[in-house]
C-alpha cells in the first residue's frame, strides 16, 4: 500500500513452552539442544524476505509501485477499483520516513546482525592468531582494539540490563502467572512447572555469562546455515520443534479416548 498502512503491536503469548526433547539423560539434553537449533533455523527461513522488503521500500513513491498493484486488476474489478483508487492516493508515499527506519533496522537486526557479528568474531580471531602483531597495520589493529572495547562494552550493559530489568519483568510475569492459575484453581497441577529465578545463585550468573555463546549458536549460526541454504532452494521447512506435554493434558486425551 506504498506505506499507507498502520503497524500495531500486539502482545499475543502464544506459547509459554520452551523446546524440549521427550527423551531421559544426557542424550535426551543434547536431543533438546538439536530441537532448539531446528527451531532457530525455521525462524531464520524468514530472511528470504528481506530482499522483498527492501524491493517493495526501493518503490515506494514511485509509478511503478503503483503499476505491480494494478497489474492484474482486471481480474477482479471490484480489486481494480481499489487499486484504482491507490493509484491516485500512494503516489506521495515517502520512503524515509521514521516508521520506515525503524522497519528497516528490525530487518537488519534479525536477518544481518546475528551473521554479521559471528562472521566478525570468527574472521578476526583467525586473522590474529595467523599474523603476527609487527605485520598487522596499525590502523587494522586500532580498529580491532576499539571493536573490542565496543564489545566488553556491550557485554557489561547486558549484563546490567539482565540483573537490574530482566530478572524484575520476569519476576513479575511469574507473580501475575501464579495469581491467575490460583483464579483458575489450576495452581496445584502447574506448580511445578513455574520458572522461577533467583538473581543471585551462581547457575543465574552462569546463565548471564553463556548468553553471548548461545546467541552465537543459536542465532549467527541458523541464519548463516538459512542464507547459504537459499542459493539451492527456496522450499522452505518450517519444521515446529517439540514442546513439553503435560501430564494433565495427556491423561485427559487417555480420559476422551476411552470414552470413544
Amino acid at each position: 500500500m506504498n506505506g499507507k498502512l498502520n503497524i500495531e503491536c500486539v502482545a499475543s503469548p502464544a506459547s509459554h513452552c520452551n523446546v524440549a526433547s521427550g527423551k531421559k539423560g544426557i542424550w535426551g539434553w543434547f536431543d533438546g539442544l538439536r530441537a532448539r537449533y531446528q527451531q532457530a533455523l525455521r525462524h531464520m527461513w524468514g530472511c528470504l524476505d528481506t530482499g522483498f522488503a527492501i524491493q517493495q521500500w526501493s518503490q515506494l513513491g514511485t509509478s511503478q509501485r503503483v503499476n505491480n498493484l494494478c497489474y492484474d486488476s482486471h481480474a477482479n474489478i471490484s480489486l481494480g477499483a481499489k487499486f484504482s483508487f491507490f493509484r491516485v492516493e500512494i503516489e506521495e508515499g515517502s520512503m524515509l520516513t521514521l516508521r520506515n527506519i525503524d522497519l528497516l533496522t528490525r530487518i537488519f537486526e534479525a536477518h544481518f546482525l546475528p551473521a554479521h557479528l559471528f562472521v566478525v568474531l570468527i574472521t578476526s580471531s583467525i586473522y590474529l592468531a595467523i599474523n603476527p602483531a609487527t605485520a598487522v597495520s596499525r590502523w587494522v589493529q586500532l580498529s580491532m582494539d576499539v571493536m573490542a572495547y565496543l564489545r566488553t562494552f556491550g557485554f557489561l550493559t547486558m549484563l546490567f540490563y539482565f540483573f537490574f530489568c530482566y530478572e524484575r519483568y520476569h519476576k513479575i510475569c511469574v507473580d501475575v502467572r501464579t495469581a491467575e492459575l490460583k483464579r483458575s484453581g489450576l495452581y496445584r497441577d502447574f506448580e511445578d512447572q513455574i520458572s522461577r529465578r533467583n538473581p543471585r545463585t551462581p547457575l543465574t550468573w552462569l546463565d548471564y555469562v553463556i548468553f553471548p555463546v548461545a546467541g552465537l549458536i543459536y542465532g549467527g549460526l541458523p541464519l548463516l546455515h538459512a542464507a547459504f541454504s537459499h542459493f539451492w532452494s527456496v522450499d522452505l521447512n518450517y519444521k515446529v520443534s517439540a514442546k513439553p506435554k503435560r501430564e494433565l493434558v495427556e491423561e485427559v486425551v487417555r480420559m476422551e479416548e476411552g470414552r470413544l
